[in-house]
């Protein structure tokens, strides 16, 4: 008689767990129901940003350059080069604002700041006593965040001119 009872407080505990976790299993169902609703629902109220708006507006009417070229640009700000890449050869160069789009993607693409890093050196090869160059070189290493090698071309413009003033202005910056 012993044993009987012994088995039927397990089975007594073994149901209260199950409920338990039936529930607590519901319970998370219907809050994920409840959070993936409010999420939709959040999405769908709150205001687009300017990125989605541009590109709603570049599928609404895909003949106006003028979408495009915003495209491109906040994709640029986005450091999305190779679609604004994309965009700016379909543009073709025709338009003043492409140029500045091109300049601008120059100026923030890590490839395109490579290539004019390896320029400015060959210039310094060439000319070792180049003080701008070496102003050159490290505001575009600066710009990679190679900061040593942004400090050495620095140093190196301050020791052919320790008193320029764009040299000193970097160095606030730089250093």
């Amino acid at each position: 008689m012993a044993k009987i009872k012994k088995d039927t407080r397990r089975l007594g505990y073994t149901d209260i767990r199950k409920n338990i976790f039936l529930f607590v299993k519901k319970s998370v169902l219907i809050s994920g129901v409840i959070l993936l609703f409010g999420l939709l629902i959040t999405s769908l109220l709150l205001p687009k940003d300017q990125f989605q708006t541009t590109k709603e507006a570049v599928v609404k009417n895909p003949r106006q350059t003028e979408n495009y070229l915003h495209l491109a640009d906040q994709l640029l700000d986005r450091h999305q080069f190779a679609e604004a890449e994309k965009i700016i050869q379909v543009l073709g160069e025709s338009d003043v604002s492409l140029e500045a789009l091109q300049q601008k993607k120059a100026t923030l693409d890590p490839r395109e700041i490579q290539k004019l890093i390896d320029r400015w050196e060959a210039i310094l090869a060439e000319k070792p006593d180049y003080r701008d160059g070496y102003l050159q070189l490290a505001k575009l290493y600066w710009q990679i965040f190679n900061q040593d090698a942004a400090q050495a071309n620095l140093q190196k413009a301050l020791d052919l001119d320790p008193n320029y003033l764009p040299a000193l202005e970097l160095q606030k910056i730089i250093l």
